[in-house]
C-alpha cells in the first residue's frame, strides 16, 4: 500500500510541475491518464486477490473461485455503502491495488532483462 500512497502523492505533483511547459503538458496529461487507468483497474484486482486469499485460507480450496469472488464483491459493495467508512475502504483498496499493479509491472520488467 505504500507504493500506492507514493503514487497518489507523486502523480499530481509531477502533473502540476509538467504543466508549466507545452511539451510537459502533453506528458503530464499522458501520465495522468495512465494513472487514472491504473486506479480503475486497482479495485477489481484487490477483489480478485482477496477472494483468492479467502478461498484458500478460510475455505481450504473447497469453494469455487467464482463464488468466492462474488461473495467478496458483494461484501465490498455493502461495506462501501456505509457513510464515511465506505470512502475510506475505497481509497485503501485503490491504494493497495495500484501498489500491487506497479510492483507486478516492476517485477515483470526485471524478469525480462
Amino acid at each position: 500500500m505504500s507504493i500506492g500512497l507514493a503514487l497518489a502523492i507523486l502523480v499530481p505533483v509531477v502533473f502540476i510541475l509538467l504543466t508549466f511547459s507545452k511539451i510537459g503538458l502533453l506528458v503530464g496529461i499522458l501520465i495522468s491518464l495512465i494513472y487514472l487507468i491504473l486506479i480503475a483497474l486497482s479495485i477489481p484486482l484487490v477483489l480478485i486477490v482477496d477472494s483468492e486469499f479467502v478461498r484458500t485460507k478460510l475455505f481450504k480450496d473447497k469453494l469455487n473461485s467464482y463464488i468466492s469472488l462474488l461473495i467478496i464483491t458483494v461484501l465490498f459493495y455493502l461495506i462501501t455503502l456505509i457513510p464515511y467508512v465506505g470512502i475510506i475502504i475505497i481509497i485503501l483498496a485503490a491504494l493497495k491495488g495500484s501498489g500491487k499493479l506497479v510492483l507486478c509491472a516492476i517485477n515483470n520488467t526485471k524478469k525480462t532483462k
